[in-house]
């Protein structure tokens, strides 16, 4: 089964760097008969530059609006990939080292449409301040979707003017197509027991930030980093 894992960048190399470590993190443990292919939309020369040294497929497009890069991306990979899903993740994103036994697997043997989850954590890359949130809709980061449905699609994944609320809108495109029951979002890993999947490092740069995004403070421990080991390229020496 082959997921195009399609990432947009912009600046903020150190963070991306860590991003692209869990990427092939993430590839490296992939199961048997599953493969990630990372396409990385760029808008400069030296984002370029670092995803081609991962050995990453990459597009050059505009960085604004956003959404518009986002769908050129993808019209790029429905013309160069037979894939079978499109997976989200930002370019400050990791998953957890337990990403493939969250049931990510079985959902996608399955053939649903939409898989993904609702626990995240945020990490203040400078203070290394840590929150988690769990949202009930889910989100984009980790979001994968059947490509079959995206081809199917009457207009745009994402309506072209935005710059942010593409997650929601991007799900809302799917839902009044092909209907709630259709588009069920399948939420994993959302017991409180289970490991946090998503971690997004904030920066200056991120539109939302980190006192802005509503969730509970937590310690960064030990445990914590081993889900989430590229955080030692950030962390101070």
């Amino acid at each position: 089964m082959k997921i195009v894992l399609l990432v947009a960048a912009w600046r903020r190399l150190d963070i991306t760097r860590v991003c692209y470590e869990g990427i092939c993190r993430i590839q490296k443990a992939s199961p048997e008969g599953f493969e990630i292919e990372p396409v990385i939309a760029v808008s400069m020369e030296s984002d370029q530059a670092l995803a081609k040294y991962y050995g990453f497929d990459t597009i050059m497009l505009e960085n604004k609006p956003l959404a518009r890069k986002m769908n050129q991306a993808l019209e790029y990979i429905i013309q160069t990939y037979k894939a079978d899903y499109l997976m989200q993740l930002g370019s400050d994103d990791l998953l957890h080292v337990g990403f493939w036994q969250t049931g990510i697997v079985e959902a996608l043997q399955k053939n649903v449409m939409v898989v993904g989850f609702n626990r995240l954590a945020m990490l203040e890359a400078t203070s290394l301040r840590l929150k988690a949130g769990n949202y009930y809709q889910g989100f984009g980061a980790g979001r994968l979707i059947k490509m079959a449905a995206i081809e199917a699609l009457y207009r745009p994944l994402w309506p072209s003017h935005l710059n942010s609320d593409l997650d929601n809108a991007s799900y809302k495109t799917l839902v009044d197509q092909f209907g709630f029951r259709r588009a069920k979002y399948n939420l994993l890993s959302t017991k409180t027991s289970d490991p946090i999947p998503v971690l997004d490092i904030k920066s200056d740069v991120n539109l939302h930030k980190f006192d802005e995004v509503p969730g509970r403070e937590m310690e960064l421990t030990e445990n914590f980093i081993s889900g989430f080991p590229e955080l030692r390229y950030i962390m101070p020496r």
